[in-house]
């Protein structure tokens, strides 16, 4: 059995954290994003909007990150997230 079936099969869920730069001013931007596919390919795949502080915004394909890291992740069975935490996280996307 292959690592990635293994984590497949332990994990709930898998956060994956990319890092971009901005086409205008070269700034550091970077995405965190929980998914149940821990495939770095298929998140590769979309694209993701982006506003930098230079004043520069757009999309960016997920394939053009500079690095991609995706982590086993489980939470808590009690955890709880409100409608308002999962709106507000939304929206820092």
């Amino acid at each position: 059995m292959r690592n990635e079936d293994i984590m497949q099969e332990c994990a709930e869920q898998f956060a994956h954290v990319m890092l971009f730069q901005c086409p205008t001013c070269g700034f550091a931007l970077s995405l965190a994003l929980v998914r149940d596919e821990g495939n770095i390919e298929q998140i590769d795949g979309s694209s993701y909007a982006f506003r930098c502080s230079c004043g520069w915004s757009g999309d960016l394909l997920g394939l053009s990150a500079k690095r991609h890291w995706a982590e086993p992740w489980r939470r808590s069975r009690r955890t709880h997230i409100s409608a308002e935490q999962k709106t507000y996280f939304a929206d820092q996307i």
